[in-house]
């Protein structure tokens, strides 16, 4: 599993650590992105796109704004899209 930002030096990286993984005869069962809150930039989505087809599934987790608040995260109420992005997270990782 990798994850990264939704930026674009994110992505750059993530992309750089995929390809190094799958040359390695690593796969990689999911690509996690986490939302930093703002939009997705342009070239971000390029390669996460580009990505899609080398990954077991890339799974978009948005921004949980109480999570920088809090030392327990399990305190949290996460929304529907957090629960439903954790549950293919999970699922992935079988």
């Amino acid at each position: 599993m990798v994850t990264c930002r939704n930026t674009a030096a994110a992505t750059r990286a993530a992309t750089l650590a995929v390809t190094a993984l799958r040359d390695r005869g690593q796969p990689v069962r999911a690509l996690v992105v986490v939302s930093d809150g703002g939009p997705e930039p342009k070239d971000a989505a390029a390669r996460l796109a580009m990505l899609q087809d080398r990954v077991g599934g890339v799974v978009r987790m948005p921004f949980v704004a109480a999570l920088r608040l809090v030392d327990d995260p399990g305190t949290v109420r996460l929304s529907a899209r957090a629960r439903a992005a954790l549950a293919t997270i999970r699922d992935l990782a079988r």
